[in-house]
């Protein structure tokens, strides 16, 4: 069995046994609310932040999707996030730790997996009867500089730990760094002991059948990581997996949607930095966690590459109004608390901020209630209190 991605956080992976016995933690107060809390019906809900390590899960619906990342802050980059439904993980982002072998730049963008139900591929048991395992995913890792270095499919079943207990499955392809490519066919055997096997062979690029072909989806539509992408439902509403080759120059964009809003993992990555330029995880197209990272261009005095640039927790505001210059009062939609970061990784300020539907959050805002300011080494320099003002 191969690793899924070529460093994976050993952190991060504590935090995937989403069954195992629950570990203790200490109620918290930050982001501008009480972490770590339970709803009326006694299942986690909001933030919860895992102190020592400070792990960061997002809870919605009764603790069956979250958003998982984990964050260190002494060096402030982040190693990795997930986005998991039903223990299954939909979007996985691999991010590197500096010692991998292949992407040895500590924040650049190692892997990305979407996963789904698996309908296509099966184990081969040794009595010639076929065991289909549970889920799927399309797996694309990647080179420092951004090249693909592997893609395919991986699949596994009920129960286990996607992260370590996974197999390759069918067409996959590895690249050297100028770009040449080995195709293989893999296929999972289970022998009569209950052990598997993955077998892999050679096979020539020109033999492989279409993506079309083989998902029985009609020529001409948009495919990548092994799906249809870009589709509506048959209300022509966006849906399912959309991503952005050329809106944005030097950008990619992946965004889930749901009813065409936004609903789950949304991320952009600065192609020639090979780095997350942001995430955003929203419910039924209401934000809840936005983090924008430090590229490393245009200016890289704001940071090393990789690094957290700016954090946003966000809800409905329901408790602060703002003063308009004609005298009237508005309550904007949306507040978040906001932390960003010098160089160093030291908190720089943090406080609420709100805006209205419709507005771009990073121009037309306001900041309210109590904001602190803090010099490089952490020291609270000013503590202000914003009426609301911008």
């Amino acid at each position: 069995m191969k690793l899924k991605f070529l460093s994976i956080s050993i952190a991060l992976l504590s935090v995937l046994a989403l069954n195992a016995q629950e570990q203790n933690y200490d109620y918290l107060f930050d982001f501008g609310e009480k972490t770590n809390r339970y709803n009326s019906k006694g299942q986690k809900e909001g933030i919860w932040v895992e102190s020592g390590s400070r792990i960061f899960r997002y809870y919605r619906d009764g603790g069956n999707r979250l958003l998982v990342f984990n964050w260190y802050p002494t060096k402030n980059y982040i190693g990795g996030i997930l986005d998991i439904e039903d223990d299954n993980i939909i979007t996985d982002i691999s991010l590197s730790n500096g010692l991998s072998f292949h992407n040895d730049i500590r924040g650049r963008l190692e892997g990305i997996s979407f996963s789904s139900i698996n309908e296509e591929f099966y184990f081969h048991k040794y009595d010639g009867s076929l065991q289909r395992p549970y889920y799927k995913s399309y797996d694309k890792s990647f080179y420092s500089d951004g090249q693909v270095l592997s893609e395919g499919y991986m699949v596994w079943d009920k129960g286990w730990d996607p992260e370590i207990e996974f197999y390759h499955s069918g067409i996959w392809k590895s690249y050297d760094e100028e770009g040449n490519v080995e195709v293989s066919n893999v296929r999972v055997t289970i022998d009569e002991s209950g052990l598997f096997d993955e077998e892999w062979d050679d096979m020539e690029e020109s033999s492989i059948v279409s993506v079309t072909d083989t998902l029985g989806l009609d020529a001409g539509g948009t495919f990548d990581f092994g799906m249809e992408i870009n589709r509506v439902d048959h209300k022509g509403l966006k849906d399912g997996l959309w991503i952005d080759y050329s809106t944005v120059p030097d950008h990619t964009v992946y965004s889930y949607y749901k009813n065409g809003n936004k609903d789950g993992l949304s991320f952009s990555v600065r192609l020639s930095t090979n780095t997350l330029d942001w995430i955003d995880y929203s419910i039924a197209g209401d934000p809840k966690v936005i983090i924008y990272f430090n590229t490393g261009f245009p200016d890289s005095t704001l940071g090393a590459p990789g690094t957290v640039l700016m954090m946003y927790f966000c809800s409905i505001n329901k408790t602060y109004k703002v003063k308009m210059p004609d005298g009237s009062v508005v309550l904007p939609y949306y507040k978040a608390y906001y932390k960003d970061f010098h160089p160093n990784g030291k908190i720089k300020s943090e406080g609420f901020t709100v805006w209205d539907k419709d507005d771009d959050m990073l121009v037309d805002y306001w900041d309210c209630g109590e904001w602190k300011y803090y010099d490089e080494e952490g020291n609270v320099k000013i503590v202000d209190y914003a009426e609301g003002v911008h």
